[in-house]
C-alpha cells in the first residue's frame, strides 16, 4: 500500500526508483549478503542505543535518525527498506525485473539481517555478559559496570483512545 501511494502521489520519482531497484537486483549474492548482515547489525545495535538512552528523547530521535542515514547511505540489505524500494519500482509498471527478483534480494536480506543482529550482534553481547551478567540482570541488579543515573524513571501515561 504504501510503495502503491509513493507511485501515485510522487510520479516525478518512478524513473529515480527504477534505477535503485536495478542497482538492488544487480547485486551479487555475495554482496547482498555481506550488506544484509551490516543491516542486520546496525538495526540492532539502534535498539539498543536506544533503550540505554530512554530518559533522553533527544538521543533516541538523534540515533534513529543515524541509524536510518548509515542504512540509506551506505546502501544496506535491510528486508523492509529494499522492499519498499523495489515494490515502488515495481509498481510503476516500468521496471526491468520482477517480483521474482524481490524474493531473492528480500529472501537474502531476511535470513542475513537475522544472523548480524541476533547471532552476531545479540549473541556475542550474551556471550560478553556471561552467565553471571545474564543472572545479575534477571535478579533486577544493574551490571557492575554500570553507574545508576540520579534522574528518576520518567513514566508515560497510559495511551488512551
Amino acid at each position: 500500500l504504501f510503495s502503491w501511494l509513493i507511485v501515485w502521489g510522487l510520479p516525478r520519482v518512478h524513473t529515480t526508483a527504477i534505477e535503485i531497484g536495478s542497482e538492488i537486483v544487480n547485486r551479487t549474492n555475495g554482496e547482498l549478503v555481506a550488506l544484509g548482515i551490516m543491516a542486520g547489525m546496525a538495526i540492532t545495535l539502534l535498539t539498543w542505543i536506544e533503550e540505554s538512552a530512554k530518559s533522553s528523547d533527544f538521543g533516541r530521535t538523534i540515533t534513529a535518525i543515524g541509524i536510518a542515514f548509515v542504512l540509506l547511505v551506505a546502501h544496506l540489505n535491510h528486508i523492509i527498506v529494499i522492499s519498499i524500494e523495489l515494490f515502488v519500482a515495481l509498481n510503476t509498471g516500468m521496471a526491468p525485473f520482477g517480483y521474482d527478483d524481490w524474493l531473492r534480494v528480500a529472501g537474502i536480506a531476511l535470513v542475513t539481517n537475522l544472523v548480524g543482529g541476533v547471532v552476531l550482534v545479540t549473541g556475542l553481547r550474551i556471550l560478553q555478559a556471561g552467565r553471571h551478567g545474564i543472572e545479575r540482570e534477571r535478579a533486577g541488579h544493574a551490571p557492575a559496570h554500570v553507574i545508576s543515573s540520579s534522574r528518576p524513571e520518567r513514566s508515560l501515561p497510559p495511551y488512551s483512545l
